[in-house]
């Protein structure tokens, strides 16, 4: 196995500069990191990898092309929705961050429904129970 790790530090992007100059420091870092990531395999392109590895902290999955992601496989750490609250950081920076590393390693949002599998079980178990009650 060989590993790359990538930090070219892409603040060029006018979303990265754009959060920066709204002082959500933790987001702009989330956002410069997942291009730096998907620059970085548009080179590793011809490779042709078998999985691509990425933390959901930091969200370095979430930029990914879409013949990266059929590789994905996330490994979870510490999320800065756990983290960042430790830091003295701001509850829009810590929301946006929490956020962009769910989208990147495309786990589900709080609140959001079970996948569909789960809730047809549900609903034919709870059908049943209904009747029977």
């Amino acid at each position: 196995m060989t590993v790359w790790r990538v930090a070219e530090g892409r603040w060029g992007s006018p979303v990265a500069r754009g959060l920066a100059k709204l002082g959500l420091w933790w987001s702009a870092r989330r956002w410069a990191t997942a291009l730096d990531v998907r620059r970085a395999l548009g080179r590793l392109r011809e490779l042709r990898l078998q999985a691509i590895e990425a933390p959901e902290c930091g969200a370095e999955a979430l930029r990914l092309p879409r013949w990266a992601r059929r590789r994905l496989v996330v490994r979870f750490h510490s999320p800065a929705e756990l983290i960042m609250p430790f830091y003295g950081t701001r509850a829009a920076d810590r929301r946006l961050a929490a956020a962009l590393e769910r989208r990147g390693s495309g786990a589900p949002g709080p609140g959001a429904p079970p996948p569909a599998s789960s809730r047809q079980r549900w609903r034919r178990g709870s059908a049943s129970r209904g009747r029977s009650a």
